[in-house]
């Protein structure tokens, strides 16, 4: 290896650096003025020149720099090229080749291994009579293959003992509210949460069956009063036959008639009232 790595070298840049070297001492002498200029309207002119010269002189070695990078740069091009071409290429193609290689060997693990773990997440859940509701894409997604056996066996049970204990709670629920619950429990693979819902829902049910029957009772309660009212009203709204009065107002008296009358509603009060204008009737 030791051989091939003096193959790889680069002789030329000492020279160039050592020539650098040189031209950065004539650079500091050059610009060791630049501090000690006196500018002033006067003097103005000198410096512009001055800088002006600095100026070509840096531009002169920026057009050198850009030579020497060509210079540097295009054989390094060829060189990599080549490079590329007998090394880097057949390393890479190597190393793919042996890559997909060992991805074939650790996917074939890895089928196999998960292989296992459904066959026994499957075995298990059945067992328990759980398998309708038991799901391995989902419920075991996160598994890794770097998993032993023993461990997707501990994390399968892990999965499917909840939904067990869930049927069984389920099953000690009410009888008229089971089927219910296993329809909540099938979507949710929860039976604590299946429980709540239904059980707030028949709540729910309960409270507005007691608001109905409260309001029907209302209603008949008040239908009751009004049919009431309504058949003691006719006789106290009926208007009296009226008899032609005598002449003689002696045969007949004034008389008063104590009336109480009962209703709910402001209508009869009113119509009673019109009533009583109407046949001249005075009232208290």
């Amino acid at each position: 290896m030791t051989e091939r790595q003096e193959l790889i070298t680069v002789k030329q840049l000492p020279i160039i650096e050592e020539q650098l070297r040189l031209i950065s001492a004539e650079i500091d002498e050059k610009l060791s003025v630049v501090d000690t200029l006196a500018v002033s309207e006067s003097t103005v002119k000198e410096v512009k020149k001055i800088r002006a010269e600095f100026n070509n002189d840096f531009k002169e070695l920026e057009e050198q720099r850009k030579a020497v990078k060509k210079a540097v740069t295009d054989p390094y091009a060829q060189f990599e090229a080549i490079y590329k071409e007998y090394v880097s290429d057949k390393y890479n193609a190597a190393d793919k080749t042996l890559k997909d290689k060992i991805a074939k060997v650790e996917d074939g693990v890895r089928e196999k291994k998960m292989k296992q773990a459904r066959a026994y997440f499957e075995e298990y859940a059945e067992a328990n009579g759980v398998s309708e509701y038991a799901c391995f894409l989902s419920q075991m997604s996160d598994l890794r293959t770097s998993y032993s056996m023993n461990e997707f066996k501990r994390i399968a049970r892990e999965r499917i003992d909840p939904l067990v204990s869930g049927l069984q709670a389920i099953q000690a629920q009410p009888e008229e509210t089971q089927a219910e619950i296993m329809a909540e429990f099938k979507k949710l693979r929860n039976a604590s949460q299946a429980i709540a819902i239904v059980s707030d829902r028949h709540k729910a049910i309960g409270e507005q069956k007691k608001e109905q029957a409260l309001r029907k009772l209302r209603e008949h309660t008040q239908a009751e009063a009004v049919a009431r009212v309504e058949q003691a009203a006719p006789e106290a709204l009926a208007p009296p036959t009226v008899e032609p009065a005598p002449n003689i107002e002696e045969d007949d008296p004034v008389m008063k008639l104590p009336l109480t009358y009962i209703s709910h509603k402001r209508s009869k009060l009113r119509a009673l009232k019109q009533f009583l204008i109407d046949g001249g009737y005075e009232y208290e």
